[in-house]
Parts: structure tokens; C-alpha cells; sequence
């Protein structure tokens, strides 16, 4: 976000509330869709991805019951559905551009304390007894976010009772640019291409199979994975596991005079579409056109009728991707038999509908 508005002559101060000595990549791998990667190129960060970007050629999704829907090329007009990143090299590529930008001043290990709401601006008072007062306060404090709190925005939230693991691989074999989603009764099993021969997986596993897995030692649940990456060879695992739990949670409204919400601030959705952080990408985004235009036109930028076009370009977004994410996990994550029939029904059909197919290909890379 300071990174964009810094492109249009907006000068910002983030507030960091841990230390970039504290950041670890760990095994997370993150998707970026080809909405996300043009943005990243407008803003001259996608240079310093591209080489270390894996490019998503095919996406396969199955089922329990053995049906196949397979997204390729043809179905996204030739482009990759987008790319396969480690979140630590995003994050030094994006603390790299930070640094460098003179409109952007970066203080680390501060929290805030107070926060008050003034007809002019906004004052906040941080760990460090400092004070700092702003026309705009941009909550791009992730799902715990502590702006969104202090002012009680209201948030519809829910557990999935499941968890979410992820561990990296080597293989020996070339995994050709393929995502896989295995939508298992225990929940989803999502293996990522990474450049080279490596892959990330992302398991949900529901609560009880997630303290199973838990309870096992490095080598068990390794084999345990092993036994659901059919076609890999010689599979060694590169990180540790993490865990996390999952959960859906929407804020209907995320903007207020002087404040905005973005990214995971505003909404978390289920990580099995790999949709979560393109829709904070695209919130920055969407902010940025509205407060260029306002600049433009001379208008306080913490303006109520310029944030909410903010508001009202993102809404409908969220909802969808979360209504989408949380329907397709509540379909596929269950053993109901009476529903066998319609989810291998609905896989067959997408895959035999050019126009599904290719229906489904766009809203992966976030261009509908």
C-alpha cells in the first residue's frame, strides 16, 4: 500500500508492530494471479520476482470419487493462471522498494495505544509514547488488525474447525508447472509447483485428523504426506510443518472518515483457492485509483464520499470469494454419500463446458 501511494506522490509512515529480523519464510508458498501480477509490474516489483516466480500452467482438481477437472492454457487464452512465490521473497522484494522510496518513512516494533478521531485528522499514540497525527490511517494490519478493534468496526466471523498445514518438497521428477487440489472428506490437499523441483503443500485437515498429524514425529507425517502426492519421486521435505487454524471472518463495512481497511484487515477467506492475498492486492489497488483521483482533484483524502468509492469498488469482491471458498469447502470437505453423486456430476460438467472452463479459469486470475 505505501508502496503504491509513494508512486503517486502520497507520502505515508507504516507502523510495524514486530521487527523485520522476526519475519521467517517457513514453508509458505503464496499464489499470485495474473490481476496481481500486472499490478506488481505497474508498481516495478514484478523484476525482482519473475525469475524466482514458478508459473502456473495446469490447475487439477479431483474428488474422492476419482473425477478429474483439469484447467489448462487453452481455458486462461495462453496466459499462466498466475505464479507460484515464497512469501520470504515477496516480503524482501517488497522491503527492498520500501526502503528505497523516499515517501516512505518505516518504523518498526511499535504498537499503538490509543487512537482518537478528530473532524480534521487522526491521532494515535504508540507504544513509544510518540504521537502522530494524519488525514488518513490505513488499517493494513492483517485479521487481528489492531485499527480495526480500537474502532469496533463490526465482523462476521467463523471456524472451519479445520487446520492448515504447510510443508515444502523436493521431488526428482518435474512437476510441469501443475496445481493440484485433492478435495479429501477430511478437507482439501492443495500441491503447489515452486521453481525447480519443488512443490508446497497446503493440507486442511479437519480438527481431529490435524491433532493426529500433530502428534506424529517429522519422518510419520512426511510418509503421511507422501501417500497423497501420487506421481512425485523421491519426495524430501525442505521445511518444517506449520500450522495454523482456519476461519472465514467479513467486515461489511471497512471504511470510515479517515479510515481504511485492507487486505486480511477486511477479510479472511478459506486458503484452498489461493484467492486470500490477491484480494488485499487488489484492495490496494482499488484504494489507490480512488485516493489518485481525489489528489487530483484536490480533495482531503480522508473525505467520507472518497472512501466510500473505495468501499463500494471492493465490496461485492469479498463476498464473492468468500462465499465461493466457504461453499466449495462445506461441498467437498464431508463424507455425506448423498452428495457423491452431484460434486462428481459438477467436476464432469466444467470439465466437458469450454465455456465453464474457461468461466472458472478467468475468476482464478482475478480478470472477471
Amino acid at each position: 500500500m505505501a508502496i503504491a501511494l509513494g508512486r503517486i506522490g502520497i507520502s505515508t509512515k507504516i507502523l510495524e508492530r514486530t521487527s523485520r529480523s522476526t519475519k521467517t519464510g517457513g514453508g509458505r508458498a503464496i499464489s499470485i494471479t495474473y490481476a496481481s501480477r500486472q499490478f506488481l509490474e505497474s508498481l516495478g516489483l514484478w523484476q525482482g520476482l519473475s525469475l524466482q516466480a514458478q508459473p502456473l500452467l495446469e490447475i487439477h482438481t479431483s474428488n474422492g470419487e476419482g473425477q478429474t477437472l483439469i484447467l489448462d492454457q487453452k481455458d486462461s487464452g495462453g496466459e499462466p493462471f498466475g505464479h507460484m512465490i515464497e512469501e520470504h521473497l515477496l516480503r524482501e522484494v517488497l522491503a527492498e522498494a520500501v526502503q528505497k522510496c523516499p515517501l516512505i518513512d518505516w518504523q518498526e516494533a511499535l504498537s499503538i495505544s490509543q487512537l482518537n478521531l478528530h473532524q480534521d485528522f487522526v491521532e494515535i499514540t504508540l507504544s513509544d509514547k510518540t504521537t502522530h497525527q494524519t488525514s488518513l490511517l490505513i488499517g493494513a494490519d492483517g485479521r487481528q488488525s489492531a485499527i480495526r478493534e480500537f474502532l469496533q468496526f463490526p465482523k462476521f466471523e467463523w471456524s472451519y474447525n479445520q487446520w492448515g498445514i504447510v510443508c515444502t518438497y523436493a521431488h526428482s521428477n518435474s512437476h510441469h508447472g501443475r496445481a493440484y487440489e485433492k478435495f479429501l472428506s477430511t478437507g482439501p490437499f492443495a500441491i503447489l509447483p515452486l521453481t525447480g523441483n519443488r512443490s508446497a503443500i497446503v493440507w486442511s485437515a479437519e480438527n481431529s485428523l490435524a491433532e493426529k498429524l500433530r502428534g506424529l514425529s517429522e519422518g510419520e507425517f512426511h510418509k503421511e504426506v507422501a501417500s497423497h502426492m501420487d506421481g512425485f519421486q523421491n519426495i524430501q521435505p525442505l521445511t518444517e510443518r506449520q500450522m495454523h487454524p482456519l476461519g472465514a471472518q467479513i467486515v461489511p463495512k471497512f471504511t470510515r472518515p479517515r479510515i481504511a481497511l485492507v487486505g486480511d484487515a477486511a477479510h479472511v477467506i478459506h486458503p484452498l483457492a489461493g484467492q486470500g492475498l490477491n484480494l488485499g492486492i487488489q484492495d490496494v489497488n482499488a484504494l489507490t485509483e480512488t485516493l489518485q483521483k481525489g489528489k487530483s482533484l484536490g480533495l482531503d483524502l480522508g473525505n467520507t464520499g472518497l472512501l466510500g468509492q473505495y468501499e463500494s469498488a471492493r465490496s461485492f469482491d469479498h463476498l464473492k470469494f468468500l462465499t465461493i471458498t466457504d461453499g466449495l469447502n462445506r461441498l467437498f470437505s464431508n463424507e455425506n454419500r448423498t452428495l457423491d453423486t452431484f460434486r462428481t456430476f459438477g467436476l464432469k460438467w466444467v470439465q466437458e463446458s469450454p465455456g465453464l472452463r474457461e468461466f472458472f479459469s478467468h475468476h482464478g486470475m482475478g480478470i472477471v
